[in-house]
Parts: C-alpha cells; sequence; structure tokens
C-alpha cells in the first residue's frame, strides 16, 4: 500500500509541475515589423529590464535577509545570555551579528545603482498601496480562520462521536493519510484559493471613489473605456509587479490585466474608468471605477462625455473581447463629435494557452477564444469610417503592437514586441507616456482638480529630533531589560523551585519582544504623522515610567540603576519633543498656521470641484460606506474603538475557554473501563469545539456590526443594539458563575463594559445625524449592462 501511495502521489506532483511548465514558457510570437518613424520595438529594452529587475530583487532579499538573520541572531544570543548568564560565550557570536548586519548595509549601494524608476511604486492618492502588511495580515488571518472550520470541523466531530454514520467519515482520514502529500498539495491550492478570494474581495472593498482620487491627486487624468467582458483578461505578473503579502505568496501568477496597466498610469496620472453594474456595487481592481447614473436611461452617455473631454487623454481597449453597444456608443463619440483629442489604443494580451484552459473548453464545449490579430481586425473594420481611425490596421498588421498614441499635431505612433510581457506592457506605457508629454495641450498639462484634502507640511526638526531619541530609548532598553533579568535571576536562585528560572527568562524574552513589538510601529506612525501614535507613545512612557519606580529600589548599585533608568531620558524628550507647537500642525493638519505665517494662496476652485459629479454617494444614510474617519462624530469613533477592545476580550475568552476545556478532555481516567471518564472527556472535546464555534461566530457578527456602525447604517446600530445585550448577560453571568477563574472573569468583565458603553454611545444623540436617513433624497442606482 505505501508503494501505490508513493506511486499516486509522485504522479500527481509530475502532473502538477507540467501543467504549470505547459503554461508558464508557452508565448505567442508575433512578426515586428522593420524599423520605422513611427513603430518602436521594446523588446530588447523589456529583457534587459527584466533581467535587471532579477538582479535588484536578488540584492534586496539578499540585504533584507541579512538584516534580519542579524536581528534574529542577536535576540537569540540576548536570550541564551539571559538563561546562562556565567556561561562561556562563543566568539562566533560576536561575529556572525555585526557581520551579518555590515554585509547587509554593505549592500545597499549596489541595490540603489540597480534601482529602476519602473521598479518603484507609483505616485498620487489613487495609487496608495492597498495591500498593506497589516491588511494582508489580517485577511491572512480569516483564511485560517474559516479553512480549519470548514476541512477540519466534520471530520474532527465524527472522530468524537459515535455515530457510524460520522464514523465513516473519520475512518477516511487513514486513507487521506496514505497520500500525505498529493493530499496537502491539493490542501494547500485549495486554501490558497480561498484566500486569494478573500484577498479580492477585501481589496474592492478598499477601492477609492473616483470622486477622492481627483479631489486628492492635482494631476490631469486619463479615461479607460473598454467592455466590460474585458475585466477578465489577466497577465501574467512577475515578482516586481506583485505587491502585498497574499499576492506575492500566491500560486496563482496571474494579475488582472487593468490592473497592471492602471499601476503603470499611475506614474503620470490616474486612471478612471466606468464600474462594471453587475459587480454588486464593489468597484473591480485597477482603474478608480465611476459608478454611472441610469435615469434617465441615456444619462451615462452625457457623463462619459463631460470625462472624455475634461481628460488628459482617452485610453481605448484596442482588441475587445466583444464589441457591445456601449463601447460602440463610445468610439462613435469620439470619432464623430469631440474634437481631436489625445487617444491612447491598447492592446491587451491572449490568454495564454494551458492544459487548464484545453480541459476546461472540452467539459464546457466552448469555442475556443478568438486571437488578439482577429478581434483587432474587427475593432478596426469598425472604425475604419472615421477619419481619427484611418490608416492604424496598417501600423498594426501583425498584431504585434502594444500601445498606439495619437497626437492631434503628429497623428499616430507606435510600441510593441513580438511576446507580450508585463515588461513589454510597463516600457511601451511608459515610453508613449513620455513621448506624448511634449504633445499635450497646456489646458490639459495644467492640475485640473485643486485638491481638498489637507495639506501636511514637511516633517519639522522637532519631530525629526524626536524618531531619533524614539529610536535611542529602543536601543537603551537592551540594557535595562539585562538589569532586571539580573534581578529575577537573584531572586530566584533563593526560592524553594530553583528550576522556574527558565520560565522567567523565557518571560523576560517575551516582554522584550512585546516592547520592540509595541515601541517600533508606534515610532514609525509618529513619522508619519499620526496623533494615535503620539498619544500612544505618551501612554507607553507612562507605563514604562511606573514600571521602573516599581522595580528600582530593588537594584543596587548606582551603576546598575542608571542603565535601567537610562532609557527614560530619550523617551520623555521624544515625548516632549512631539507635543511642542512646531509639532502640532504636522499631527493635525487641519489647525490653522501661526499668525506670522503668510496665509497660502488660495486657488479658484475648478468646475469639476464645484459639484460631485453624477452618481456619487449621498453624504448621510445607510448608503455611506465610503465614509472618512475624521468625518465621524467622535461618539461613533470611540464606540468602534471600544467595540474592537471587545473583540480583542472575547477573542482572549473563548481562546482560554477553549484551553480549559481541551485540557479537561486530554486529561486521562482512572482506568480503561471507566465510562464516566470517557463521557466527560467526549463532552469537553465537544465542548471546546462548541466554544470555539461560538466564538468564531460572535466575533464575526461583532466585526461586521463595527463596520456597519462605522459607515452608518441605521440596522448596523440596531443589530449592534441586540448583539451587543446578548454579549453583556452572556459575559456578566459567565464572570458570576466563575469568580475564582480571575483571567476569564476579567476578560469577561472587559467584554461586558466595552459592549454596554458601546451601545450607549452609539444611541448618544451626538450620534443621531451618523445614522440619519433622507427619505426625499433621490438614491443614485446602479448603471445597467452597456
Amino acid at each position: 500500500m505505501a508503494v501505490i501511495s508513493r506511486v499516486i502521489t509522485a504522479a500527481l506532483s509530475a502532473g502538477i509541475l507540467l501543467f504549470y511548465a505547459g503554461g508558464r514558457y508557452r508565448h505567442r510570437v508575433r512578426y515586428v515589423p522593420r524599423p520605422a518613424p513611427h513603430w518602436h520595438d521594446v523588446g530588447p529594452e523589456a529583457a534587459e529590464l527584466r533581467r535587471r529587475a532579477r538582479r535588484w530583487r536578488l540584492v534586496v532579499l539578499t540585504r533584507r535577509g541579512l538584516l534580519i538573520a542579524g536581528g534574529y541572531l542577536a535576540f537569540f544570543f540576548l536570550v541564551t545570555r539571559l538563561r546562562e548568564p556565567d556561561g562561556d560565550g562563543s566568539g562566533a557570536w560576536y561575529l556572525l551579528v555585526p557581520g551579518s548586519v555590515v554585509l547587509g548595509l554593505a549592500l545597499t549601494p549596489l541595490c540603489r545603482r540597480l534601482a529602476h524608476p519602473m521598479y518603484s511604486p507609483p505616485r498620487g492618492s489613487g495609487a496608495r498601496d492597498r495591500h498593506s502588511l497589516s491588511g494582508s495580515l489580517a485577511r491572512t488571518g480569516a483564511g485560517l480562520i474559516f479553512y480549519p472550520v470548514l476541512v477540519y470541523l466534520v471530520p474532527v466531530v465524527a472522530a468524537l462521536t459515535a455515530v457510524p454514520v460520522l464514523g465513516l467519515l473519520s475512518g477516511s482520514l487513514d486513507l487521506l493519510g496514505l497520500l500525505a502529500v498529493a493530499v496537502g498539495w491539493l490542501l494547500l491550492l485549495a486554501y490558497a484559493r480561498v484566500l486569494r478570494r478573500i484577498d479580492q474581495w477585501a481589496l474592492r472593498h478598499r477601492s477609492p471613489q473616483v470622486t477622492a482620487v481627483l479631489a486628492a491627486d492635482p494631476r490631469p487624468y486619463f479615461l479607460y473605456l473598454r467592455t466590460f467582458q474585458d475585466d477578465a483578461v489577466e497577465l501574467r505578473a512577475g515578482p516586481v509587479n506583485r505587491r502585498g503579502l497574499i499576492t506575492a505568496l500566491s500560486f496563482r501568477r496571474r494579475l488582472p490585466f487593468e490592473e497592471v496597466v492602471a499601476w503603470r498610469f499611475q506614474h503620470f496620472g490616474p486612471l478612471v474608468a466606468g464600474n462594471d453594474p453587475s459587480a454588486a456595487g464593489l468597484a473591480s481592481l485597477g482603474a478608480a471605477k465611476l459608478f454611472l447614473s441610469t435615469f434617465p436611461r441615456d444619462r451615462w452617455k452625457v457623463e462619459i462625455e463631460q470625462y472624455a473631454r475634461a481628460s488628459r487623454a482617452v485610453v481605448l481597449s484596442a482588441a475587445p473581447v466583444k464589441l457591445g453597444d456601449g463601447f460602440q456608443y463610445e468610439l462613435q463619440m469620439i470619432g464623430e463629435r469631440m474634437p481631436p483629442h489625445p487617444l491612447v489604443l491598447l492592446v491587451p494580451p491572449d490568454r495564454p494557452w494551458t492544459p487548464w484552459t484545453t480541459i476546461r473548453s472540452l467539459l464546457l464545449r466552448r469555442p475556443p477564444q478568438a486571437d488578439v490579430a482577429e478581434r483587432w481586425g474587427e475593432f478596426c473594420c469598425f472604425v475604419n469610417g472615421w477619419p481619427v481611425f484611418q490608416g492604424i490596421y496598417e501600423l498594426n498588421p501583425t498584431g504585434a503592437a502594444h500601445v498606439l498614441l495619437y497626437l492631434p499635431d503628429e497623428g499616430w505612433s507606435v510600441w510593441g514586441a513580438a511576446q507580450r510581457t508585463e515588461w513589454t506592457y510597463a516600457v511601451a506605457i511608459m515610453r508613449a507616456m513620455a513621448h506624448a508629454e511634449r504633445g499635450y495641450p497646456d489646458r490639459q498639462v495644467s492640475p485640473a482638480i485643486q485638491p481638498t484634502a489637507p495639506h501636511r507640511p514637511a516633517t519639522p526638526a522637532t519631530v525629526r529630533w524626536a524618531i531619533g531619541l524614539m529610536v535611542s530609548a529602543m536601543l537603551l532598553y537592551l540594557p535595562a531589560t539585562v538589569q532586571l533579568a539580573h534581578l529575577v535571576r537573584r531572586s530566584e536562585q533563593l526560592a524553594t523551585y530553583p528550576q522556574t528560572v527558565d520560565s522567567f527568562a523565557a518571560l523576560l524574552a517575551v516582554e522584550l519582544t512585546v516592547s520592540f513589538a509595541g515601541w517600533l510601529p508606534i515610532t514609525w506612525l509618529c513619522a508619519r504623522g499620526s496623533a494615535r501614535a503620539r498619544s500612544a507613545a505618551t501612554v507607553a512612557l507612562g507605563i514604562g515610567f511606573l514600571v521602573t519606580l516599581l522595580v528600582i529600589g530593588r537594584i543596587q548599585g548606582a551603576g546598575p540603576r542608571a542603565l535601567t533608568v537610562l532609557f527614560l531620558a530619550p523617551a520623555l524628550a521624544s515625548v516632549v519633543l512631539l507635543w511642542r507647537g512646531e509639532s502640532l500642525r504636522y499631527f493635525d493638519p487641519t489647525r490653522e498656521p501661526p499668525p506670522t505665517a503668510p496665509p497660502p494662496p488660495a486657488a479658484e476652485p475648478p468646475p469639476l470641484a464645484e459639484e460631485p459629479p453624477p452618481g456619487t454617494l449621498p453624504k448621510l444614510g445607510p448608503e455611506r460606506h465610503r465614509t472618512s474617519w475624521r468625518e465621524v462624530p467622535r461618539t461613533v469613533q470611540a464606540a468602534v474603538l471600544l467595540m474592537a477592545a471587545g473583540m480583542a476580550a472575547l477573542t482572549l475568552a473563548g481562546y482560554l475557554l477553549t484551553f480549559r476545556l481541551l485540557h479537561a478532555a486530554q486529561a486521562p481516567a482512572a482506568s480503561t473501563d471507566d465510562i464516566n471518564g470517557q463521557l466527560r472527556q467526549t463532552s469537553s472535546a465537544l465542548g471546546a469545539v462548541a466554544v470555539a464555534l461560538t466564538a468564531v461566530i460572535a466575533l464575526a457578527c461583532w466585526v461586521w456590526v463595527a463596520t456597519q456602525c462605522r459607515r452608518g447604517h441605521p440596522r448596523g446600530r440596531v443589530a449592534a443594539t441586540v448583539t451587543g445585550s446578548l454579549m453583556t448577560v452572556a459575559a456578566s453571568l459567565r464572570a458570576l458563575l466563575t469568580p475564582a477563574d480571575l483571567p476569564l472573569t476579567a476578560c469577561c468583565a472587559v467584554l461586558a463594559l466595552t459592549a454596554l458603553t458601546a451601545l450607549l454611545l452609539l444611541w448618544h444623540r451626538g450620534s443621531k445625524r451618523h445614522f440619519a436617513t433622507d427619505q426625499n433624497e433621490q438614491q443614485p442606482r446602479p448603471p445597467t449592462r452597456r
């Protein structure tokens, strides 16, 4: 049986590798015309840029690995010295730690020399990094919560029960164990797919609106016109273009073509496009989406024409999957009614051949998708009647072009390559936009929209000094921790059970890690201008001062005492500098500048900033799901923060109760014939599963309720009242029934108090306007499919 399992595992692994290799290296090669004045081959430049990107990424990863390894080695050396202060330290530690750090820093010049502007992230608010580390870790945690419950809950419950039907499921685990590698591959692929779905859904929720992007980005925008079927077109992306932790580690290396293109256009201006009405109110990834009006029926046509006339250039999908009626009208609008305007024709990539596509087409009996060259020919036949599009087919007869640029004074220019990769598209877009910079009219180069967001000034000297002092305090905290470790060790040497010294050393190591993990993000956020981080730094300084006062009396000698309190001096100085008058406006951009400073010149508001574009969401009511945190009332902000604290207390309480029940289930019975003991173990195990499920469901409900309350939904406040009342009653009863269990009682008490206080704040009169609805206000409806 073991031989059969190995053969099956090897066959499955070989099949997966074969399918991967077939889809990885199969690219269609097209004929590139001879060099011409208006035809530019970007293939050699893209190949060189790709090789350079690989070297740059290798150097960057090596540099990061050396610095991280140096930090971990230093931490491991510190823990070892805490556990064995009298032991002889090896000289290799004194060479490995600084050697790794110095070698990592020595790679910095090479990293900068290999860097290229195309590797850097785009600028502008529309290009903000939605793939933050905190968001990626949160979505990973959501997947970790969902996946074990889905996959392992039924087998575990079946193994703990005596029902014959469920016992068959538990017996199937033995069969799966024979195919451990193959089953592991399938489970890993399934989890990666679930996690990617969660990540895509979360990124679509975080997509900014067009009004916010255009209000914060002063550069003129590009309007992207395409059919909604083009949203399914994907392009294989390399490590440089896969931003975010989940996308970088995903097995699926393909990204939406619109997202890759939007990232490149963001270097020159924001890219906006109409949203697919079948997207359930969520913006698809890529360009900033317009929610167009549908009442009257043809209102969206007027809006599209207004956006097209005010744009810097109109970007068209030159080989759409389907020439729909809406896209045909947009082409007719450009060819007949609009004056000469800069145009960019973007030829999308082919869908590469993979064994999966062949198997899927055979099973579903679907005809193969038309080639890009065929769709390009259909597009040229449709637009050939308008003068602005005449002659474009002769410029791209083989379909090798990537970008076709039209300038009213110069005509058409083409950039392309023999193969279609992410780098060929990147170079083609960059070269075309750089060529078009000198061809745009002056009215399109000037800022089209005045930024409405408060401008954050340059970092003042007080904040820079404060950040340096915070880093110094972080470094000086190390000798204070060592002195505290020696104090604990001396006190434990006189104890009855000296074997607990190792546990205290581990506790000190955890305390050091937690302190660094808390102080480091506070320092980083203070450098970014976060007012909450400044308050958190003040609170952390107070806690450190109180803890130091408690332990300073037990330390003997002036030298050890000085080392213990040395970190407080730079920390105190940094907090004082953060609260000085020069730093106030850096942490609060809405604050008025000092009277001695001249007032900033007032600019005339542009026409687009006077009234919001049609189809935007109202200011109040249940549709207000893009509310800025600064616009939320203080009472609702406090309620949401208290609900977050309640989530933490609920998670900790569920963990403690589940751990206690699992510990009781694993306790050995008095004898093998002890039926009551076995029943108690089974009931404890089932209770642990039930508690874990209840905690996960309650946590999910509480997160959803907090999100709805933050967005201003009236039903969210009602749901918060019902959920919070149930949690308050359950937590209060649990705290009263188990007063001896101090940690669990404290968690339940915190949960009850936070839930009750949050409900009182949500129903406060200061929160009334946030949850108000205006029945007379006309709600915009999503546009219909064009």
